[in-house]
């Protein structure tokens, strides 16, 4: 688009066309709403500063299903901005109980629970017309999972 653009392009002419790029599989893809609940698949985050990226591109408010594989004390910085932008925060397997602990300093609300498929169904149970899910682990699929792909297809997104 930059290169268009500068050649001259009008940009009247681009937008329609950017549209209809396909986005990439589990990279802060935006599912068909549920009962007015927008949700945002970010399967593909492994790493909290991905997560961090993407509650950053979302209104505050956010209902944030993460978990994983721990990393050793990699949410400090997960957990506070967490704690600024998000309504409640449902953590499982390895990390859940981690993040957590992580986020009991500034009182943000948080539900731990023993699988995805249990953090769906609580952040559904939850969730309420105009506001967003968001799944984005920031932490490693391994203690559940062989990899991301398969944890990304075996996302609950039909209630």
């Amino acid at each position: 688009m930059a290169a268009a653009l500068r050649v001259g392009a009008p940009m009247d002419r681009l937008r329609p066309e950017l549209g209809g790029i396909p986005r990439v599989a589990h990279r802060l893809q935006a599912i068909p709403p549920i009962d007015g609940i927008a949700i945002y698949d970010n399967a593909v985050s492994t790493v909290p500063e991905s997560t961090m990226s993407a509650i950053e591109a979302l209104p505050r408010g956010i209902r944030w299903i993460a978990g994983g594989k721990t990393k050793a004390s990699r949410s400090r910085a997960l957990a506070r901005l967490a704690a600024e932008r998000c309504a409640c925060i449902y953590s499982y397997g390895d990390a859940g109980p981690e993040l957590a602990r992580a986020l009991e300093p500034s009182g943000a609300p948080a539900v731990v629970c023993a699988t995805l498929a249990q953090a769906f169904e609580r952040a559904r149970r939850d969730a309420r017309p105009g506001e967003v899910i968001l799944y984005s682990p920031a932490f490693p699929s391994f203690d559940q999972y062989r990899n991301f792909t398969e944890r990304g297809a075996g996302i609950p997104f039909r209630w």
